[in-house]
C-alpha cells in the first residue's frame, strides 16, 4: 500500500537533511536524485505514486536545497557523496537509483564512487557530465543558472529546447 512519511529530517555529515520515504518497507529501495534546482516535492506525484506501490522509495532536499540545511556542493561529487550520507544515514547497503537531468550525472558519479551501494542505476533526461571534447552548453547558462532566482523565462531556457512545440 501506498504511504508517504516526512520524517522532518536525517542527520548527516552535511547538516540535517529533508527526506522523505513512500511506499512499503522491505527490499531495496529506489533513491531518487532530482535535477537542477530540484527538490523532493517536484517528482510527480502519480509518478511516486505508481513505482512507490511495490517498494520503498526515497526522496530527499540535498544540502542547502529546499528544506534542507547546509550548503550546496560545488561539484558533482560533493553532491553524490551527500546522496552517499543519506543511504548510511537510513542504515542501508544498498539502493537502486534514478537520477533525473542533473540527477543523472549525480548518480553516475554515485555509482563511481560508491559502487557497493548501487545495484541498479538509471540515468533519464541527463548527460555524462562535463566531457571536453562533447557537446558544449549554450554560452548563457552560467548567467541564468547561477541567479538567486528564475522566471519563467529563464526556466523554459534551461529546461526546453527553443522550438515551438517544446514550450506549447
Amino acid at each position: 500500500m501506498f504511504s508517504s512519511k516526512y520524517n522532518g529530517g536525517i542527520e548527516t555529515s552535511h547538516g540535517r537533511l529533508a527526506i522523505r520515504l513512500d511506499g512499503p518497507q522491505g527490499g531495496i529501495p529506489l533513491l531518487l536524485l532530482q535535477r537542477f534546482r530540484g527538490t523532493m516535492d517536484d517528482w510527480d506525484p502519480a509518478f511516486i505514486a505508481a513505482i512507490a506501490k511495490d517498494r520503498r522509495i526515497i526522496r530527499f532536499d540535498s544540502a542547502g536545497v529546499g528544506r534542507s540545511n547546509g550548503t550546496v556542493p560545488a561539484t558533482i561529487g560533493g553532491m553524490a557523496a551527500i546522496a552517499a550520507d543519506v543511504v548510511a544515514a537510513l542504515r542501508l547497503s544498498q539502493v537502486d537509483v534514478l537520477g533525473w537531468s542533473l540527477g543523472g550525472a549525480v548518480g553516475l558519479e554515485f555509482a563511481l564512487n560508491f559502487p557497493h551501494l548501487v545495484r541498479r542505476l538509471i540515468v533519464a533526461g541527463s548527460s555524462p557530465g562535463p566531457v571536453a571534447d562533447g557537446p558544449q552548453q549554450h554560452p548563457r547558462v552560467p548567467q541564468v543558472m547561477t541567479r538567486s532566482e528564475n522566471d519563467e523565462e529563464d526556466f523554459l531556457f534551461l529546461f526546453y529546447p527553443p522550438s515551438d512545440c517544446a514550450t506549447a
